[in-house]
């Protein structure tokens, strides 16, 4: 039977604070490694995964500063720094043994977001 992988990003970013901006948890001396230090997370179906991870996102400007679109961590800076932002929150979710009766109105929702964001991207 089919299934469906879901990849998503949540932002946890603390706008109730003045300065500095908290993107993500924060963490001292040492930040997640992606897809490699994932955490299973147990849902109670057998033929549903889910994984959460931090990707380590930021760039060295005599600390490590976090930003999107960056992912320039330096692990001799990264032990020796007492904050680290850890950025937002990331996950899989895979869920199998689909029927088709089920997988096919996702997957026309799918694509009318996709291409609802294409026509925004424009």
């Amino acid at each position: 039977m089919p299934s469906i992988k879901i990849k998503f990003g949540v932002h946890l970013e603390n706008y109730n604070l003045r300065y500095p901006v908290r993107h993500g948890p924060l963490f001292n001396r040492w930040l997640p490694d992606g897809s490699n230090d994932a955490i299973d997370i147990q849902t109670g179906e057998p033929a549903t995964k889910l994984k959460l991870w931090f990707d380590r996102r930021g760039y060295v400007d005599t600390f490590i500063e976090f930003d999107y679109n960056r992912k320039e961590i330096d692990e001799e800076i990264m032990v020796r720094q007492a904050v680290l932002d850890a950025g937002p929150l990331m996950g899989l979710l895979e869920i199998g043994k689909l029927s088709i009766d089920i997988l096919n109105p996702i997957q026309t929702i799918l694509l009318v977001i996709k291409n609802m964001l294409h026509l925004v991207r424009k």
